[in-house]
């Protein structure tokens, strides 16, 4: 993803680059939580954002592209709410060029420009730019200008193309997991259990009732902005399940949504709280017992 080299680039000429790369992803990490306070006027609702899924707090810690990516996206969809949508096309743009996963977010882009005025809509596409640059100069150097399809198709169907083609079964990997437990995560049944309530499960569960509400809301921004990223995790191949709580994130309007929905329901509240605290647990002790190479 070019724009995190260069961002690393810029940090090591005044530092190593692993500082300079753990300096980045701190900085979007507390950034992306400051931005779901500001979005949502509540301490509790960007503490909920920022430790759930595990991936963002977690990740943080080692040299991800990741989450550079998700706080630009959270900084572009800040502006799309405040009616600034130049802004947040830049942004947007940014974030692409960081991660090309980000392109599941334009269509919110082009809604928010067609709410403004019909014919504006296009200029929303303006992100795919940044995608179209990185795929030529994929082409340039290595000479695959579907680089980035080629280099992650095997996570996103079973082996590469295999029984389920491009796209799984809704909820294979859902089902992947019960079914797998032991092998995933490990021989004691507890363990397997607590992982698939605290850390997968919620992931489907709060996402899908985030765009239940906000249809019911007709919140369609939120709407436009989640369901791609929400129909993308629930399409992934059993192989790739467990991209489903790391790119889950991006699909962060919609967790915002079920938040404030709870303001007269103290159960959700809780159990949004208690699942974030959960997922922090569990980075925490993974960074601990099972530190991961530095980078991804």
């Amino acid at each position: 993803m070019p724009l995190y080299p260069i961002l690393i680039a810029i940090g090591s000429i005044t530092t190593e680059p692993a500082v300079a790369a753990l300096a980045v992803n701190v900085a979007s990490f507390l950034g992306f939580g400051v931005l779901t306070y500001l979005i949502s006027k509540r301490y509790w609702i960007g503490f909920v954002a920022s430790f759930f899924p595990y991936f963002l707090y977690k990740y943080s810690v080692y040299v991800y592209a990741d989450i550079p990516a998700f706080f630009l996206a959270a900084l572009s969809y800040y502006f799309l709410t405040k009616n600034r949508p130049i802004h947040a096309i830049l942004f947007g743009s940014l974030a692409v060029a960081a991660h090309y996963l980000v392109l599941l977010v334009v269509p919110a882009f082009a809604y928010a420009l067609y709410r403004r005025r019909a014919e504006y809509a296009p200029f929303g596409l303006i992100p795919t730019i940044a995608f179209i640059i990185m795929s030529l100069l994929k082409l340039l150097y290595v000479g695959d200008f579907i680089y980035y399809v080629h280099a992650n198709l095997r996570v996103w169907t079973r082996a590469g193309g295999g029984s389920y083609g491009f796209l799984a079964v809704p909820f294979a990997s859902f089902l992947y997991v019960f079914t797998h437990l032991n092998a995933l995560v490990s021989s004691w049944v507890a363990v397997n259990i607590l992982y698939a309530l605290v850390i997968f499960l919620p992931v489907y569960l709060f996402f899908g009732l985030g765009a239940y509400f906000a249809y019911i809301d007709k919140a369609f921004l939120d709407l436009a902005w989640g369901l791609p990223v929400f129909f993308f995790i629930i399409v992934l191949s059993p192989v790739g399940f467990f991209y489903a709580p790391r790119y889950g994130v991006l699909a962060f309007p919609l967790l915002l949504h079920l938040a404030i929905s709870t303001k007269n329901n103290a159960g959700l509240k809780s159990l949004l709280v208690a699942v974030a605290i959960g997922n922090l647990i569990y980075s925490v002790a993974s960074i601990i017992l099972f530190p991961l190479p530095t980078v991804g």
